[in-house]
């Protein structure tokens, strides 16, 4: 299909699909080899593969679109980053989250002080708290008026 410029595949993961219907697979397999190898049924589960693997591909389109949209609302709260608005929806989905750098490095592809440094600034906007998570990490958790600083935008 991409040798045909059907460029939308090469994001499909299609590989997760069929891992997770192996007796499909197996039956579509068996199927062709039972009825004289017509290979209908092979064909048959393989359009069945990509059009589950498109289906979860606009899945994931659509909620980053949303996790987007809801960050950019937060950049209303004035004088964040986008980064750091998406920092804050990571809050606002999860609030048991305790982030450290790390996350920030891992998730974002940023420099460790450039993750630190956004969740000092953000707690220094009163949007979250620091702990001690032990003797060296420091972690961040959503400040006691996170709701009441967020709920202005939502």
């Amino acid at each position: 299909m991409m040798k045909s410029n059907y460029w939308l595949v090469q994001y499909l993961s299609i590989s997760r699909i069929i891992k997770g219907s192996k007796k499909s697979y197996e039956k579509a397999f068996l199927y062709s080899e039972a009825d004289g190898n017509d290979i209908g049924y092979f064909i048959q589960y393989n359009l069945d593969v990509l059009l589950k693997s498109f289906d979860a591909l606009s899945r994931y389109i659509k909620r980053k679109n949303n996790e987007k949209k809801k960050a950019e609302k937060l950049l209303h709260l004035g004088n964040i980053t986008k980064r750091q608005s998406q920092i804050l929806s990571l809050c606002i989905e999860n609030s048991d989250i305790v982030l450290v750098s790390t996350d920030i490095v891992g998730k974002f592809g940023v420099t460790p002080n450039t993750a630190k440094s956004d969740l000092r600034k953000l707690t220094e906007k009163g949007y979250l708290s620091e702990i001690s998570l032990n003797g060296r990490t420091k972690g961040y958790i959503r400040s006691a008026n996170f709701e009441q600083l967020i709920g202005k935008i939502k």
